[in-house]
């Protein structure tokens, strides 16, 4: 998407007149958006003395980065969910600092409840709307209504086609999902059901959730032989909650 993005809108030359080298500064960018850790060796090579960059968008080391303070201000905003967490504060405290030989961004110790009510912030509005148990049975019952339309919608092509091209992918709007629910294609009977089901509130019903608990995870992951239960755990510990329904 980002190279789509620069082509289309002349990007290059802008950067150019700036002063960037596009074979060195391009791959640059890409990583700040992807994130990746700072002991990265390709990271140690390009920047061995201002590593700490990799930190502001997409911290890969403690998630703490401006990514997570936008959608945390606009979210809660939109939602009415309260923000206590203030990220001003955390800016006027933040340093860079050489850590094990490393350079990375450091906060004063007396900024830590700051930075606890940020990822409670994050976990409150991950429970009570991004991940509310309505929202996952919608999200799931669109994604089966699109699986079934995939082939079906626009003959000769798929809608997961898009991903190769990012030209199509940015026409990928709310707008299919009137335009599955009004085209006259008898083969989209499933697809439109579900989307009708979906409008008048016929869902399945929620059954209950289970709370993941790390001793429970422990002797389940070594059950199954997992080959590096350390690393099973942190993945599924990013989830919160298992969700059930029928």
């Amino acid at each position: 998407m980002f190279h789509y993005m620069r082509k289309k809108n002349g990007l290059g030359k802008e950067m150019e007149q700036y002063g960037l080298n596009l074979d060195e500064d391009i791959p640059f960018i890409e990583d700040l958006i992807k994130g990746c850790k700072t002991s990265n060796s390709q990271v140690k090579r390009r920047l061995a003395n201002k590593s700490f960059l990799y930190e502001i968008v997409a911290n890969k080391l403690n998630g703490i980065d401006v990514d997570k303070w936008d959608y945390l201000a606009r979210d809660c905003h939109y939602l009415g969910i309260p923000n206590s967490f203030d990220h001003q504060r955390l800016l006027k405290s933040a340093r860079v600092c050489e850590v094990d030989g490393e350079k990375h961004i450091c906060f004063r110790d007396k900024v830590a409840d700051n930075i606890h009510g940020m990822f409670h912030t994050r976990y409150t509005l991950h429970r009570q709307a991004l991940q509310h148990k309505i929202g996952y049975i919608i999200d799931v019952k669109i994604k089966d209504a699109l699986v079934l339309a995939d082939k079906k919608l626009m003959p000769g092509h798929k809608i997961s086609d898009a991903i190769h091209d990012m030209s199509e992918y940015t026409k990928l709007t709310d707008h299919i999902f009137d335009q599955i629910q009004s085209d006259s294609n008898p083969e989209l009977a499933e697809a439109q059901d579900i989307l009708d089901n979906i409008l008048n509130r016929r869902l399945p019903k929620f059954v209950g959730e289970a709370r993941l608990k790390e001793d429970i995870l422990e002797v389940h992951y070594f059950l199954f032989n997992c080959p590096n239960i350390k690393h099973c755990i942190i993945a599924l510990f990013k989830f919160t909650s298992m969700f059930f329904f029928i």
